[in-house]
């Protein structure tokens, strides 16, 4: 997963950024578009919350195999 530069490989890593996100930043996340083609999904959404910026609208980007997120990256 890809996210303000940083990358964060495996469950372990993955589940950690997000409670340190969630720790330091309250947010709300508000899909607004999809588009899938092939194996990837970019999910549009507004972000709202108590960050500098906010709200921002940021594309998450899926790339899937077999029913499965293999890759998401955030911009």
């Amino acid at each position: 997963m890809l996210d303000e530069g940083e990358t964060h490989r495996g469950r372990t890593a993955i589940q950690s950024w997000l409670r340190a996100t969630r720790a330091k930043i309250a947010y709300r996340v508000e899909p607004v578009s999809v588009s899938h083609q092939d194996n990837t999904m970019v999910v549009t959404a507004t972000v709202t919350g108590n960050f500098p910026g906010s709200p921002v609208q940021l594309d998450h980007t899926f790339q899937l195999a077999d029913a499965q997120i293999q890759s998401l990256e955030i911009h």
